[in-house]
């Protein structure tokens, strides 16, 4: 919804919402998971480790990647929570050119790290190719360099 309560569309995309087993969903940027929708054990929580701090933006998905090594996820196809979006998200991409994408490749690189699932280490090389392409288009068109 935007700043003033009202239903609104972000993209035209079409979001998937599988369950199960779907960390290369996640990585790929197939699945979205909004933060105030989320329900898990809390030991599920303590065994990840909890939020990385260190991580300034996707540390939802940050998250979700290590929840997703060791959890399936079910879908609840019924709409039990609203997310807000307004001008001053500090996540939207409007913010700093590409700077949501070095996180991405910043997680993406953890997880590649963290996993021997061939589909999820696909997934990530996927994405490090899909990210590195578009900053290179962000530094193409504002001079500024990466820092992945």
């Amino acid at each position: 919804m935007n700043e003033h309560g009202e239903d609104m569309v972000i993209e035209n995309r079409t979001w998937t919402q599988p369950s199960g087993w779907i960390l290369d969903r996640l990585i790929s940027a197939d699945a979205a998971i909004a933060l105030p929708t989320v329900l898990a054990e809390r030991s599920l929580v303590r065994d990840v480790g909890g939020f990385d701090e260190s991580v300034r933006l996707c540390e939802d998905y940050d998250l979700w990647f290590r929840f997703g090594l060791r959890s399936p996820v079910l879908f609840v196809p019924e709409m039990l929570t609203k997310v807000r979006r307004h001008s001053n998200n500090y996540s939207d991409y409007a913010n700093k050119p590409g700077e949501m994408d070095r996180w991405w490749l910043y997680i993406c690189k953890k997880m590649y790290r963290s996993t021997n699932d061939p589909k999820a280490k696909l997934a990530c090389e996927h994405q490090f190719a899909f990210r590195m392409g578009r900053l290179t288009g962000h530094e193409g068109s504002t001079g500024e360099s990466g820092n992945t």
